[in-house]
């Protein structure tokens, strides 16, 4: 799911909101192990 969610996210021009969405993805994903 963090892949496909990074790829999404890769697709947008870079930016302040789409580098704060990618560290909410690490953290969700990391907190569920």
């Amino acid at each position: 799911y963090r892949d496909k969610a990074l790829a999404i996210l890769d697709s947008y021009p870079d930016s302040n909101t789409r580098n704060s969405l990618k560290e909410f993805v690490f953290y969700t994903t990391a907190r569920k192990k």
